[in-house]
């Protein structure tokens, strides 16, 4: 007669009841944790045990803690021993061990604790007879397994008791009063949440160090030299006037692809920042690093042949706009010192005062114009030109380019921002992002990109 009893399981009693294998271990879960596959690994190293293993095909086991990724990776790293299947939506545990077999719930990670005086038992435990009306249902390899003389029952196999009516009315009293306190989430609402958090993540862009209009150097240091300092004199001064930032294409190229790889990968969520679905975040991360290397490659002037900016500058030389490429972050430099320096000149011109601390301050400077190997206006434009190196340190392009950045800052989706943000959500039917259809499988999204 078969036999099918209650069984009290925890990862102990697995541990004990799969290692009493000999001949053959077949185990079926949503997904695994590493130390079972370490468990029948061992086993099978040990006594060349036959095995196979039934995992869920897709992610959603192991999103929802039935198992971790570091399990899967051994099972795939594994296969010639453990000769894994993947099947839809596995919703419970099997565990057959030569001619006995384990039917249980499996465990979620993080909701479940370990406890060994469970009072309701969590499986069942059948006979051979039981194991082999499950192995019918089984395409396994068929293997000779002798019956077992002595075997351990490593489970507690016990009847259910009765419990008295008053301790019933007071536990659930007590259950209802912590719901009443403090009400359970919506299982749909979880699911849904379970959902956004597994295939979204909103994303927080910074470039840092592209909006070059703001680029100013303090020239105070200068003023100190001068023998009459006028207040209304400047005390900074724009390394890069409008006009300039116009003419600079450098820059306009550099944003319009960036906004280019935006529109491709991203949902523009306003003041939250963006939208990306978590599959295509390192595609996205990748494809942005690539644009800043290219451009500042391409910047420095030693691109390689594929390099997008290079392209870009080539067809604007060879189309009817023949201007439209207009000038690079150098030339504006270049441009903005040379004014700096005769801005300055032009301040100390006739300033015996700040000609004589040149002398004083500089010995070179003074045996060079004593000895007639400079001209006074000579003395004064070189010290002028080093000063603006030296002490003002005007920026050369590599200080801008090494200024240049792209921060990426993912953050996951909050159950309020889903359900109680009015922006959010408008942001979320916008893109129809809030048009989430059920499967078989569970929750799946439209691919929006395709």
């Amino acid at each position: 007669m078969s036999s099918l009893q209650f069984a009290n399981v925890t990862d102990a009693r697995i541990t004990e009841f799969i290692n009493q294998a000999q001949t053959r271990i077949i185990f079926v879960k949503p997904a695994f944790y590493n130390w079972e596959i370490d468990l029948v690994l061992n086993i099978i190293k040990e006594r060349q045990v036959y095995c196979e293993l039934y995992v869920e095909k897709n992610d959603n086991a192991i999103r929802a803690g039935f198992g971790d990724i570091h399990a899967l990776k051994m099972i795939n790293e594994n296969k010639d021993l453990l000769h894994p299947q993947v099947k839809n939506s596995i919703r419970m545990a099997i565990i057959v061990v030569d001619n006995r077999t384990l039917f249980y719930m499996p465990k979620i990670i993080f909701l479940d604790e370990e406890d060994d005086h469970n009072n309701f038992p969590n499986g069942l435990f059948g006979d051979t007879d039981i194991t082999r009306l499950v192995l019918d249902k089984f395409p396994v390899t068929k293997i000779d397994v002798p019956e077992m003389e002595e075997y351990r029952i490593p489970f507690e196999l016990k009847q259910i008791e009765s419990s008295h009516q008053e301790i019933v009315d007071k536990e659930l009293g007590d259950v209802l009063k912590k719901l009443e306190d403090n009400p359970p989430v919506d299982p749909n609402k979880l699911k849904r949440i379970h959902f956004y958090r597994n295939n979204f993540k909103l994303l927080k862009i910074q470039l840092r160090g592209v909006k070059i209009e703001n680029r100013k150097i303090n020239i105070k240091p200068f003023y100190k030299l001068l023998s009459d300092t006028q207040e209304r004199l400047n005390s900074s001064w724009d390394i890069f006037l409008q006009e300039d930032v116009k003419d600079l294409e450098d820059m306009t190229m550099f944003q319009s692809e960036i906004q280019a790889i935006n529109s491709q990968y991203l949902f523009d969520s306003g003041r939250f920042g963006y939208l990306i679905q978590t599959d295509k975040k390192y595609e996205y991360s990748t494809k942005i690093q690539e644009v800043k290397e290219e451009f500042i490659s391409f910047i420095k002037g030693n691109p390689k042949a594929e390099n997008r900016f290079e392209k870009i500058k080539e067809q604007a030389t060879n189309s009817q706009e023949k201007n439209s490429f207009k000038t690079g972050i150098n030339t504006i430099l270049t441009k903005s010192r040379v004014e700096l320096a005769n801005y300055l000149k032009k301040q100390c011109e006739n300033d015996e005062g700040f000609f004589q601390r040149i002398l004083k301050d500089r010995r070179s400077f003074k045996w060079a114009y004593e000895n007639k190997q400079l001209t006074k206006k000579e003395v004064v434009n070189q010290f002028v030109d080093d000063f603006i190196d030296d002490k003002l340190k005007f920026p050369q392009e590599d200080d801008i380019l090494e200024r240049i950045d792209i921060l990426l800052d993912y953050y996951d989706l909050s159950d309020e921002l889903i359900y109680e943000n009015e922006d959010f959500k408008k942001v979320l039917e916008k893109h129809k992002l809030d048009e989430v259809r059920e499967y078989e499988e569970g929750l799946q999204q439209l691919d929006f990109f395709s």
